[in-house]
């Protein structure tokens, strides 16, 4: 699960996402992207994920675990891309490492400092079209989200 400062919750985001954004089709998903470049943003702002499965999909158990191992790739996906994501949920940190050396005593200080990654993606939704019949098809689905996250 990705903390609540990476995910996309208010309509206007969503309704900003599908107006402004672009989409890549797959048989069974619909990929929604935003990238900071469409809305004149130069900021390094976090990346915000979400799955949106209507309830055509299926019951509320299935529709809950296709959005889990959705965000499970999805997570896997991001972590790759821009490194771990932090507790602070700012996404995409590493950590740099300074020394300084304090004067005549030699005495040496270590400080840890993290760095957020540039990050042109701004916003990203799967949206789920079929329903899912058996895990084989679920399978196939984690497959094309794959297959649409490499064109990124």
């Amino acid at each position: 699960m990705f903390p609540k400062s990476l995910r996309i919750k208010k309509s206007s985001d969503f309704k900003l996402l599908f107006t402004k954004g672009k989409s890549l089709h797959s048989p069974q998903l619909k990929l929604q992207v935003l990238y900071g470049g469409m809305l004149g943003v130069t900021a390094n702002l976090p990346t915000k994920y979400a799955v949106i499965t209507p309830k055509g999909v299926g019951k509320a158990h299935d529709r809950n675990r296709i959005r889990r191992q959705l965000l499970a790739q999805l997570r896997a996906w991001h972590e790759e891309r821009y490194g771990k994501i932090g507790k602070a949920g700012n996404g995409a940190t590493t950590e740099s490492t300074s020394i300084h050396t304090n004067g005549p005593r030699d005495v040496t200080t270590i400080k840890t400092t993290p760095v957020v990654k540039p990050q042109p993606l701004v916003m990203l939704a799967v949206y789920v079209k079929a329903s899912m019949d058996n895990s084989n098809q679920l399978q196939d689905l984690g497959a094309e989200l794959s297959l649409l996250l490499t064109k990124f």
